[in-house]
């Protein structure tokens, strides 16, 4: 799904939040820099004249799965990552970073499920892409132009979201992480991945 562009000159502060880190010598207090990209991007969201992109999101995920609050930091990634899906404007910085942030938190199993329903949106894009694709041909009594695009690939897995959710699940230690390691190799043959020296 294509991120939207709106707005996109108003990201330069939204960025410049994120990059600045907070005191980290209370973990008992909320982690500033977080927090107050989090609220920028809250005044955005409401803002009709100011719509937040996928750079906007992305900054923001990224900020809470570096927080030095955890878990609260990357569960507040997780939902930043729904309401950036729900506008369309995930893109893979913002589901990497919610990958990472889980794995780095030894729980490669939130990461994994993430990861599968992220694959499985991809395929229903996909198919609906395909839809489109014959519905057009069959009212041009033609081919589509071979440029039709069935995503846009900058909101599909990467080898970067597989390695990270394969190299966690070979950390972990649990039962269920061989099966589910090798249950995603297919998946990677049919977003055109192809496996790396990390991924084998």
């Amino acid at each position: 799904t294509e991120p939207n562009n709106k707005g996109g000159g108003h990201n330069h502060g939204h960025h410049a939040r994120g990059r600045h880190r907070g005191n980290s010598n209370n973990n008992n207090e909320m982690d500033i820099p977080a927090q107050r990209a989090h609220q920028l991007l809250e005044q955005m969201e409401d803002n009709p004249d100011i719509q937040p992109n996928a750079a906007s999101y992305s900054t923001v995920i990224v900020a809470w799965g570096q927080s030095n609050q955890q878990p609260h930091g990357v569960q507040q990634a997780e939902a930043v990552l729904g309401r950036a899906h729900a506008n369309q404007c995930a893109n893979q910085i913002c589901f990497n970073a919610v990958l990472h942030a889980w794995a780095k938190q030894g729980v490669p199993q939130r990461a994994f499920e993430l990861l599968e329903a992220w694959l499985q949106d991809v395929k229903q894009q996909q198919q609906q892409k395909q839809k489109q694709q014959q519905q057009l041909e069959t009212m041009a009594n033609d081919s589509a132009p071979s440029s039709f695009s069935f995503s846009q690939k900058d909101t599909w897995p990467d080898v970067t979201s597989f390695n990270t959710v394969i190299d966690a699940l070979a950390k972990s230690g649990d039962a269920r992480a061989g099966k589910q390691a090798e249950a995603l190799l297919p998946w990677m043959h049919d977003v055109g991945i192809v496996p790396d020296e990390i991924t084998c």
